[in-house]
């Protein structure tokens, strides 16, 4: 799939998404958390919020990455002020059309938003200002790119696929490739993936995902019968990987296999967070009451002890999260995005305040009182111990 340009042999680990499915156990937050806060985001005219697509954090500013359109990016201070927004669609060379995904990058204690809008890369600082453009001139007819990372040296990660149709119009001729270039687009890197296909029409695709931890690369790839996630270091050798076995859940054997829905995968400093898709007969375990076929189970890789573990399903608060033992009688917390740090949750305004009347936590209660069904979304921060 990948290869190497040093001697090292990656080592390898194996899990069985079986195994873990049985695996369920409720995990209190403290294990991973030291704190836990809940910061309803500034409402005006100017900050109205629809929905989230990714959150990022630095020392001072939280950065929301709304998808819906019109495409823009809100900055918040980290007691929830709305600061101002990156708004710029538009065919220009310091524009936007569409908004795929998005980066921070550190420049000298600068704050760099990045944009992928294939095909280029458009960066911004805090205040709107233009940064520079990096146009992606990708060596594939008809491609697309659906993800990219910000790695160590200013370089970036491209997932990179295009495909073909035949006369009846089915595809064909489906490439998957990882590219690596630096800040004025120039390709540093270029390997050909392997190609998955779905099984099954209507379930989520397996295809490959990418991101960044701690400035070194993270892929995902989808095979049928397994997934496996590539660790990379700096040099974009590979230092490792880990193997998940779906075992009698591979969905190319059985029509209820599971998949695992790679673009939702994070990771922080203490576990990696997946979701599995899958019928509620092979999930009952953390499930318990049927109501819908289909699933999605947040599923954890501890990094300490190894283990591969889901939690259960809370079906009063609608969620797989964590017992919430930092604020006592407060809602479970389920973390969704990581940066740094930091874990968030987002819930809409009229959400939280259902959840805060239902517990016993002071903490929710009070900040409660301060929203309207109307208002933004609170963001819940879990801070890594």
């Amino acid at each position: 799939l990948l290869s190497s340009c040093n001697n090292h042999e990656p080592d390898d680990k194996a899990y069985s998404i079986e195994a873990a499915l049985k695996n369920c156990k409720e995990v209190l937050l403290s294990k991973y958390a030291s704190d836990i806060e809940y910061i309803p985001l500034g409402t005006n005219s100017e900050s109205a919020i629809d929905y989230i697509e990714n959150i990022f954090s630095d020392n001072d500013y939280v950065y929301i990455f709304c998808k819906l359109d019109p495409q823009r990016v809100m900055i918040f201070d980290k007691q929830g002020n709305f600061i101002s927004k990156i708004e710029k669609n538009g065919r220009g060379p310091e524009e936007y059309r569409g908004i795929q995904d998005l980066i921070l990058e550190e420049h000298n204690n600068e704050t760099h938003i990045s944009l992928l809008t294939d095909p280029k890369i458009v960066s911004y600082r805090r205040d709107g200002e233009f940064v520079r453009k990096t146009d992606l001139n990708i060596p594939l007819k008809r491609h697309s790119v659906s993800c990219f990372a910000y790695l160590n040296n200013g370089k970036y990660a491209l997932l990179c696929s295009s495909f073909e149709r035949g006369q009846d119009m089915q595809i064909k001729n489906r490439r998957r490739k990882l590219i690596v270039v630096d800040t004025v687009g120039q390709i540093l890197y270029d390997k050909d993936l392997a190609v998955s296909v779905p099984t099954h029409s209507g379930r989520y695709d397996r295809s490959s995902h990418l991101y960044s931890y701690n400035g070194n690369l993270r892929l995902n790839t989808g095979m049928e019968s397994k997934d496996t996630l590539f660790l990379f270091n700096n040099n974009l050798d590979t230092l490792s990987y880990y193997v998940f076995d779906f075992g009698n859940l591979r969905s190319d054997i059985n029509e209820k296999g599971a998949q695992i829905w790679h673009r939702a995968t994070i990771e922080n400093d203490r576990f990696i967070k997946f979701l599995v898709y899958a019928p509620w007969e092979v999930m009952t375990t953390n499930f318990p009451k049927k109501a819908s076929k289909t699933y999605l189970c947040a599923m954890y890789l501890d990094k300490e002890s190894d283990d591969l573990f889901v939690v259960p399903y809370n079906y009063e608060y609608s969620s797989q999260g964590f017992v919430n033992d930092l604020d006592e009688g407060g809602m479970p917390f389920e973390p969704w995005h990581v940066s740094g740090n930091k874990m968030y949750q987002t819930l809409p305004a009229a959400t939280f305040i259902e959840y805060a009347e239902i517990s016993s936590s002071t903490r929710m209660k009070e900040v409660a009182a301060t929203i309207t069904e109307e208002s933004n979304p609170v963001l819940v921060i879990g801070t890594l111990k």
